[in-house]
């Protein structure tokens, strides 16, 4: 049975929630996005995964595999990782756009470092996940 995008998305939207991204992208636009999204977690993020998340089809908008739960929320772990580093660069951005100095006083408490340890702790997560995952089947050695 195929397993349908919209059940990553649903799985990423409750790792992560960003009511001003949804105010203003229509459905059609964010599940462009999210798409994007979905495509760097499963090329970039999750090489190891046991499916062949390249069989798909764009215009059922499904993975033509049967994932298990635990590979959605590896996939669902990677689209949040990219949502942060995303958020991450447009503080970055920022910053640049109206000086360091400036940006400390009207960032509220550091929003680019606690974003960056977000970050980290995301991706460590995610490798975490990996893992753990790469080694269900193990039987240990002979």
């Amino acid at each position: 049975m195929p397993t349908l995008y919209s059940s990553i998305f649903t799985k990423a939207n409750i790792l992560f929630e960003d009511a001003q991204l949804l105010a203003n992208l229509t459905d059609e636009e964010l599940t462009e996005l999210l798409e994007i999204f979905l495509d760097k977690s499963k090329s970039i993020y999750f090489k190891n995964c046991k499916k062949d998340l390249t069989d798909v089809d764009n215009t059922l908008k499904q993975f033509n595999e049967t994932l298990t739960l635990e590979e959605e929320f590896i996939l669902a772990e990677g689209i949040k990782l990219i949502w942060i580093e995303r958020q991450l660069f447009k503080e970055e951005k920022l910053r640049d756009k109206i000086g360091n100095r400036d940006y400390q006083v009207h960032s509220p408490a550091n929003l680019i470092d606690k974003l960056i340890a977000l970050k980290n702790d995301a991706k460590r997560n995610l490798l975490e996940m990996n893992v753990s995952y790469s080694f269900n089947e193990f039987e240990g050695f002979n």
